[in-house]
């Protein structure tokens, strides 16, 4: 016999449920006034050019006229070098493009600019640096907009000369190429090939040299397997003393092994040659050259016009030689902040004292700037900063422009939200001074947050694919027809494991330094979603999915069933994640039905293919094609399938047909994978224009068991649990809530392959359940206990959110009626599997659909003649 529970769901939609409140807070901010009213780009001509080097530059008159400007004088230069931007959000840092100072003489316009390295110093005076990872280029923006003479500030600098005089200084040489990926995994980018040629020379000028002896660094990638390498490193012919950082072990598990070796050589002239010589043994796949540093002691001698040199002096005065009346000294330390050094002359020595700490200088003469800018390009007018902050930002090359603005209007529509549609360009002429730069879209939404205290910026839609190669040095990206939009890629690259691409740093909004920044600790603000789309055809099918999910939602009783699946092996851990997943989601969503589909549950097949689950998986297909609303998978996958039993494969994936789409998160590895040459699962089935998923939350690389399980219990607590004003909880803010409520890295390898302004769909009310063969169950309490091929008659009503009848309401009702819940004991699978026990209730006993009329409804039921006969309740869901 079957007892009822008379509570039941609308159809459409899931029954309001206990609302927990928690949220992200606001980031800490900077002063509005930080912020620029108006883009320098708002008026005038404006051209980019391009320079190549650190130093001293001559933007000619030719170039200017040519350019389109007629008046060489009312001409400015602007903008912030190739340099990445700063993962911290600090004070210092620029906004929109700052005015550089520059000199006017007869050739034309001389100023300051920095290439695309970083150069940072240690404690101990030892250099390292960073390549732009974006763009190889630095660009620069030249203007004849309307500006105030910006007086050039005077450095802290003493221009009285002290006991202690510097002469020299360490300068440093820089040798680097990006040319292959050594894998699609991370920023590591490496140069020429020692594979074929595997003696190779580098030449360095040296000019200026003060001292015998130099130092260089080489760092060189290599993959062999049973065997290892070994380079053999020269100097202007003179083998060096070998070291065992020369040696390179053979790889297992890495993509690739690097080695950085440092050497002392004697130097006696300005030119030096660097040979490298490799040799391996076992079977090699990768041998490159990543980079080689060379640091001199150089004369702080202006022989050739400038002079750019850099150190701690620490209370020592300089001495520069070779100056005259006409020389400058500017304080480069911030080339966004330019400072006039003060220094007296005696003869042709200019004599300083610097303030303490690192300083950079440059020391020119502006008659003697020769160097040419390369490249210009035409900008138009724009201006950012004069926006209002939004609710939304959409960012979409100009070939998605059309979709872009489809999704803007169906969110200003469906939810009221002020919603901007930009360029990756136009945000990187205002942010990261026109270089490709996840910093860029991370600034503006900075500016915007920090702007508005009461209705602050809370969702980002990248709409483009990204990829491990932004600088398109690879074949397959050059060749792929599309243009990645940027993501944040770890610097690591050389195992799976450590490497790994997000999102999340762009709604990372806190003010901090380079000291405290921590990316695995820092809390989003905004929810940044990625739909990985190449084309305009896919950008436009995706836009009419989201659009027909929302404003045109299929109704049914599967809005009411979520599918939970849990991988076999492992001891349980995945079955004892998923049933922790479900206790979370049913004590925050009670009235939703549970498909639990634990795949030790069910005979595993020996087949001429490998082992099976072929009645899990016609079950998991069976339910995706009925439609569930979310689903939860636990266990292992690829890029391209689930668990090594192929419980989803790629032929499945290409095919789905379900009408009904479901919202998937996978604590799996790698099926999100979203920046590699190949396109992965979770791709293809969000993308799908008809069918799939509306939206994913998996990784994109490998992630660890017992991390996920933290994670996906998050997810839990927030994925249908309503917000405070008892609407869904949007996708962005689940995300949100999830990775901010704790601190590692595991969770940055999660990506939101979704919109994440959608919500999950809720109900306007619910249905209940009034009679059972003319009892009234809701005044008795009551349930009535039915025999075996017995009729009810089951009577109900509609409500609204309010708990008020829906009399207006006139549809359709699909009734499920499921056998009571029952114990379930695992098979124990495997070399690693374990035998547990679950509650499930796994059987659907009848499918009934009936008229709504004026809000009411009535249908027949008739139990099966075979059930549990364990007096246990049975199901209702509607």
């Amino acid at each position: 016999m079957k007892r009822f529970y008379p509570h039941i769901n609308l159809p459409a939609i899931i029954l309001g449920i206990l609302s927990i409140t928690a949220g992200t807070g606001r980031a800490l901010a900077l002063d509005p006034q930080h912020y620029a009213q108006n883009s320098a780009l708002s008026s005038g001509r404006w051209m980019k050019i391009k320079v190549s080097s650190t130093g001293m530059h001559l933007v000619s008159n030719a170039d200017l006229k040519a350019m389109g400007f007629s008046n060489p004088d009312a001409v400015n230069v602007y903008g912030t070098g190739g340099r990445m931007v700063r993962e911290a959000l600090a004070e210092d840092m620029p906004d929109d493009l700052p005015l550089l100072p520059s000199v006017r003489t007869p050739k034309g316009i001389v100023f300051f600019a920095t290439d695309n390295v970083t150069w940072t110093r240690d404690g101990n005076g030892l250099y390292s640096h960073i390549l732009n990872p974006y763009c190889a280029e630095s660009i620069y923006f030249i203007s004849d907009r309307e500006q105030e003479n910006k007086e050039l500030a005077k450095a802290s600098a003493s221009p009285v000369k002290g006991n202690d005089i510097a002469t020299a200084f360490t300068a440093r040489l820089l040798h680097e190429r990006d040319i292959q990926a050594p894998s699609q995994e991370g920023r590591l980018l490496l140069g020429e090939d020692f594979r074929s040629e595997k003696s190779q020379r580098f030449t360095f000028t040296l000019p200026g040299s003060v001292s015998d002896h130099a130092t260089m660094r080489v760092a060189f990638g290599a993959k062999t397997t049973n065997g290892s390498s070994s380079l053999l490193i020269s100097a202007n012919g003179e083998r060096l003393p070998a070291t065992s950082t020369d040696k390179i072990d053979g790889c297992s598990s890495e993509f690739i092994k690097t080695t950085l070796t440092s050497k002392t050589f004697t130097q006696t002239d300005e030119k030096l040659t660097v040979g490298i010589d490799y040799s391996y043994s076992g079977a090699l796949f990768t041998a490159r050259l990543d980079y080689i540093e060379v640091f001199y002691d150089k004369s702080l001698s202006l022989t050739s016009g400038e002079l750019h040199f850099y150190d701690r002096f620490d209370g020592e005065s300089v001495e520069i030689s070779g100056c005259g009346q006409n020389t400058l000294i500017w304080d480069v330390t911030d080339p966004c902040e330019v400072k006039e050094v003060v220094f007296s002359l005696e003869g042709d020595k200019a004599f300083f004292t610097p303030e303490p700490g690192y300083r950079e200088y440059v020391a020119f003469d502006p008659s003697s700037i020769s160097r040419a800018v390369t490249r210009s390009v035409r900008v138009n007018n724009q201006d950012i900063h004069s926006m209002p902050s939004p609710d939304m930002l959409i960012v979409a090359y100009s070939e998605y422009a059309e979709a872009a603005k489809k999704i803007a209007r169906l969110h200003e529509e469906a939810d009221g939200f002020n919603v901007t549609v930009l360029t990756p360009e136009e945000i990187y002429n205002e942010f990261s001074g026109g270089h490709p730069d996840v910093g860029a879209f991370r600034k503006l939404l900075k500016m915007w947050h920090d702007r508005n205290e009461t209705r602050p910026i809370k969702y980002c839609l990248l709409l483009g694919r990204g990829s491990y190669d932004t600088k398109m040095v690879s074949s397959g990206i050059r060749n792929a027809g599309y243009r990645p939009l940027p993501l944040w890629q770890s610097p690591e690259g050389f195992t799976e494991p450590t490497a790994y691409s997000t999102d999340d740093i762009i709604g990372m909004l806190d003010d901090t330094d380079e000291n405290t920044f921590n990316i695995n600790a820092a809390l989003m603000h905004v929810a940044v979603g990625r739909l990985p789309v190449t084309g305009a055809k896919e950008a436009n099918e995706v836009a009419a999915k989201l659009e027909k999910y929302i404003k045109n939602p299929r109704y049914g009783a599967w809005r009411n069933r979520v599918m939970l699946i849990a991988d076999d092996q492992d001891n349980g851990i995945h079955l004892s994640q998923t049933e922790d997943v479900y206790t979370r989601l049913k004590a925050n969503a009670p009235h939703y039905h549970y498909e639990k589909l634990y795949l030790d549950a069910y005979p595993l097949v020996s087949t001429s293919l490998g082992l099976t689950y072929p009645q899990a998986k016609e079950r998991m297909m069976r339910l995706f094609n009925e439609g569930v609303i979310y689903t939860n998978y636990v266990g292992h996958a690829s890029a391209s399938s689930w668990t090594h039993e192929k419980l989803l494969t790629w032929n499945d994936i290409i095919s789905f047909s379900n009408p009904n789409l479901t919202f998937y998160y996978g604590a799996t590895c790698s099926f999100g994978t979203w920046d590699a040459d190949n396109i992965s699962g979770a791709e293809k089935l969000v993308l799908n224009p008809e069918a799939g998923f509306i939206g994913a939350i998996c990784p994109s690389r490998t992630v660890y068991i017992s991390e996920n399980g933290v994670l996906n219990l998050n997810m839990a607590q927030w994925m249908l649990t309503p917000g405070p004003d008892g609407e869904a909880t949007r996708i962005g803010d689940v995300f949100i809530r999830a990775k901010n409520g704790y601190n590692n890295a595991n969770k940055l390898r999660y990506c939101l392959m979704s919109d994440p302004a959608i919500r999950i769909p809720k109900p306007a009310g619910c249905v209940v359940v009034e009679s059972i063969n003319g009892t009234d169950i809701l005044q008795s309490g009551e349930m009535p206990e039915l025999k075996a091929l017995e009729k009810a008659s089951v009577k109900g009503y509609i409500t609204n959110a309010d708990g008020s009848r829906a009399a207006g309401f006139n549809g359709t009702v699909t009734i499920d009626l499921f056998d009571a819940e029952r114990v379930v004991e695992t098979l124990g699978n495997g070399s690693e599997g374990t035998v547990s026990t679950y509650n499930d209730r796994q059987s659907r006993l009848a499918t009934v659909s009936t008229k709504v009329t004026a809000g009411e409804w009535e249908v027949s039921l008739t139990t099966p003649a075979e059930t549990d006969n364990n007096y246990s309740p049975a199901r209702i869901s509607a």
